[in-house]
């Protein structure tokens, strides 16, 4: 199906989870979203379904399933199969990524969040999902509240928070790729007031997940879903906003 001709509501998702807990929480959060969701509980059920239905929109499929894990479930699917569906790899934000086709194989955290609906909503839009989404990652009230309605200004500060984080993010995922980890908490300890000053609590939290709350082996997963919500803010302030897309 093609993303730029449907609705947001339309979207349908494979999860392949085989635990009960994580299928119910992914189940109500996308009912939330008006999403349309098939389940399998391993990956041979996942191939069938594939084969025997209309190719779904996006894949959430367990690492850990069996018989193939969740890697060796989308090779199958493109190598056998010869279909290219979008993949979210679901792992207990531990997993080290492997090298593949970041158009099609990216990793999405459990438990199950509303921080996984952020990283879903991006997916959909590198895909071509359309841009008459309503649901907004940020705010521009306090920066209005605290320019006194001055536009300028504002634009200004968007221009800050684009170039700013644009560059400390390349530097966490430097640091991060040589396991600089005292590095990464610190730049993300940098970069928190920059998303509360467009009151996204999803960056302010995962700033504050990575800086305090996580250990070392679980901070790739955050940074990736991190530069996700960056670049869905940044795509939605160019929709918004006509000057800033121009700067």
């Amino acid at each position: 199906m093609n993303l730029q001709n449907q609705s947001l509501k339309q979207i349908k998702i494979l999860l392949v989870e085989n635990d009960a807990e994580h299928t119910n929480t992914f189940l109500q959060l996308a009912e939330a979203q008006g999403w349309i969701v098939f389940t399998c509980h391993g990956s041979m059920d996942a191939i069938r379904w594939v084969k025997d239905n209309n190719i779904p929109d996006l894949m959430v499929i367990d690492k850990n399933a069996l018989p193939l894990d969740g890697f060796q479930t989308h090779d199958y699917i493109q190598s056998e199969l010869k279909i290219s569906v979008p993949v979210l790899i679901s792992c207990q934000i531990n997993a080290t990524a492997k090298k593949n086709n970041k158009k099609l194989l990216s990793f999405i955290n459990k438990p199950f969040s509303e921080k996984s609906i952020v990283l879903i909503k991006s997916k959909l839009k590198e895909l071509g999902q359309p841009t008459d989404i309503e649901d907004k990652d940020y705010s521009l009230d306090y920066l209005r509240d605290l320019s006194d309605g001055s536009e300028e200004f504002v634009l200004t500060s968007l221009n800050i928070f684009r170039d700013s984080v644009a560059v400390k993010l390349m530097e966490i995922k430097e640091a991060l790729a040589i396991n600089e980890f005292k590095t990464v908490r610190e730049i993300a300890h940098n970069i928190k007031p920059s998303f509360e000053m467009l009151e996204s609590t999803i960056g302010s939290d995962l700033c504050n997940d990575i800086v305090y709350k996580v250990a070392e082996e679980e901070i790739s997963g955050l940074v990736e879903q991190l530069f996700q919500l960056f670049l869905t803010i940044d795509a939605q302030l160019q929709k918004d906003i006509p000057k800033f897309a121009e700067a």
